[in-house]
């Protein structure tokens, strides 16, 4: 979850090139590697001879700031916040991007994101700077893939720290590589750009993580311009409904949380700021998400474990703590929860369970994106194949 303001859109110049550019205001992805390359150090992962493209930025936390599936010519999936680029400050994090690694909790008496400032709440809201500010160590890569590393100290709001080794490796994969993960074969007309996002940590510290004392987890999320039709499809499990779900920050109304057979709907216009909560007992490991403008399909999964602890996004002291979600969906809005005009975000993500870790032991977690860009006729059986579910209407 990150608040920052959506940059005035750039104007679409390239109108033929199929899916390079759409009526809501997406970028071309040449423009926005000329705009990063010139402020930060890239890595650019390539396949199907350049045709699938993801943007890294070691500098920016490892983070994938966008891909495309049509060249340097074809549209940017992910959002960014592109104004930091165009200014004379120095960009060190803190700007969005396709797929970022933080740590959680985010809330509860044991989250990183507070300090130790009191009371518990957002107006201290904070991101500790190894995740938000300082750079990741390139430790290997090659044409489609890249190993980043990151060692640090974390201290959480009721002041325990500790000391942790997180490895992160990305790997982009073109039109076969997708087909091949997803298990799936694509309809001509459908081009398409995948990733894993692949993560260990690993306690480098003197003492056992408690539960007592507060735990550390891996966290995913990946931020897209938020639009009218976007919409975020989440399958339940069998007898379960929205009752099951968690929900954060401001009320949802069936506009905005809604359920069709077994799978729930969260409205992704980035207009309005509110969250839910997905618990491993409700969350299945698939889940989309659907621009009808940017004729995309986008398929997340991820590893969910059959573990019962995660981390609850409540921002407060908790009875509970570790009785959270395994899927944290956000839609971006003023902070003061009222609907706005003006457009940004919405965040696609995952998390790990959380363990108990002696010293040098360490947890997993993968997240993948798959991008399907395509017309609904040939995306709609696809998200019925992957997800069980139907397209929203």
């Amino acid at each position: 979850m990150i608040n920052i303001k959506l940059p005035t859109l750039l104007i679409c110049t390239v109108l033929l090139l199929p899916f390079a550019c759409n009526r809501k205001g997406e970028h071309r992805y040449a423009d926005d590697l000329a705009l990063v390359e010139k402020r930060t150090a890239i890595v650019e992962l390539k396949a199907d001879g350049g045709a699938a493209r993801a943007l890294v930025t070691p500098d920016l936390q490892g983070r994938i700031l966008t891909t495309t599936a049509a060249g340097t010519d074809g549209a940017s999936n992910g959002w960014f916040d592109r104004a930091v680029f165009t200014t004379n400050d120095s960009v060190t994090g803190g700007v969005g991007g396709e797929d970022r690694v933080w740590i959680t909790p985010l809330g509860s008496q044991h989250s990183f994101y507070y300090g130790q400032s009191v009371p518990l709440n957002e107006d201290n809201w904070s991101v500790p700077a190894p995740i938000e500010h300082e750079p990741f160590t390139v430790m290997n890569q090659s044409a489609r893939s890249v190993w980043l590393r990151k060692d640090m100290t974390l201290t959480n709001f009721s002041g325990t720290a500790l000391t942790m080794q997180l490895d992160r490796r990305l790997t982009l994969h073109g039109r076969a590589g997708v087909e091949q993960q997803l298990g799936v074969s694509l309809p001509e007309e459908v081009v398409s750009v995948g990733f894993t996002s692949d993560h260990r940590l690993k306690n480098t510290g003197n003492s056992t993580w408690t539960k007592a004392s507060g735990l550390a987890g891996i966290w995913n999320a990946g931020t897209f311009l938020g639009t009218d039709g976007a919409t975020v499809i989440l399958p339940l499990r069998r007898g379960k409904n929205l009752d099951d779900l968690l929900t954060y920050m401001g009320p949802l109304g069936e506009e905005r949380l809604w359920q069709n057979g077994s799978a729930a709907y969260f409205r992704g216009d980035g207009r309005y700021r509110s969250k839910v909560g997905i618990p491993p007992r409700v969350a299945r490991d698939t889940y989309a998400a659907y621009v009808p403008e940017a004729d995309r399909l986008t398929i997340v999964r991820f590893s969910l474990a059959g573990d019962t602890l995660y981390a609850n996004t409540a921002v407060s002291i908790q009875d509970d703590p570790y009785r959270g979600e395994a899927i944290p969906i956000y839609n971006n809005g003023p902070l003061d929860y009222q609907p706005t005009e003006e457009v940004s975000f919405f965040e696609l993500e995952s998390t790990s369970a959380l363990r108990e870790l002696k010293p040098g032991w360490m947890i997993g977690h993968s997240h993948e994106v798959y991008h399907l860009i395509g017309e609904r006729e040939d995306l709609a059986p696809l998200c019925r194949q992957l997800t069980g579910a139907e397209l929203p209407q």
